[in-house]
């Protein structure tokens, strides 16, 4: 097993989660995963998975690109992964991001990803259609009141998360007054994947 591959496999064993789970965060088949650690199919990540799986487990995407990949990086463009419910769209859509720009408006540009918004639960803050730039986050133990994008299930979903400081406990609220609020959950009980830190609204898209 190659180096970028033991790495892997790795950083996965730590989490006690299953390859499916991250198949599934990267919007591949379920088998995906597995069949990259162990059939060695396909040969090497993309940049857009390498970059993602780096996202989730905050190491540099760099060791979990294969060397021939890391040769033909642009040093000026980010790609910036879109993670979202509808793996159809995201083989079809990616951000190669301004480096810059990215620097601009996070401090760290290479954990940033997109969220494609859907329905109406965050309205009239986030419209269907409207990109979600965030910033990789997933420790529960440091959020802070904000909107933040989580995996509810088995689906990827934006929500406001408020801090309740007297227990130490979360709300999730929907900006649609229309849905439900959720109050005292367990910061240990979410899946954070990050906080939005900027919105591209589907009219500037």
């Amino acid at each position: 097993m190659g180096s970028n591959r033991q790495r892997l496999a790795e950083l996965i064993s730590a989490t006690g989660r299953s390859y499916a789970f991250f198949s599934k965060l990267i919007g591949r088949n379920s088998a995906y995963i597995q069949q990259y650690l162990t059939r060695g199919s396909p040969k090497s990540l993309s940049e857009s998975d390498a970059l993602a799986l780096a996202h989730y487990f905050d190491v540099p995407v760099e060791e979990l690109l294969s060397p021939t990949k890391l040769e033909t990086r642009d040093a000026k463009v980010i790609f910036v992964p879109i993670l979202g419910n509808d793996q159809s769209e995201r083989s079809m859509l990616h951000w190669n991001a301004d480096a810059q720009w990215l620097s601009q408006i996070s401090t760290r540009p290479y954990s940033v990803f997109a969220y494609p918004a859907e329905g109406d639960v965050m309205s009239p803050t986030v419209s269907a259609g409207d990109m979600l730039l965030c910033d990789r986050h997933h420790d529960a133990s440091l959020l802070r009141d904000g909107l933040y994008v989580l995996q509810i299930g088995d689906r990827i979903e934006a929500r406001r998360v408020c801090v309740e400081p007297r227990r130490k406990l979360i709300s999730l609220k929907a900006d649609n007054q229309l849905y439900p609020t959720f109050h005292g959950l367990v910061r240990k009980s979410l899946t954070i994947l990050g906080r939005a830190i900027a919105i591209a609204k589907v009219s500037n898209l």
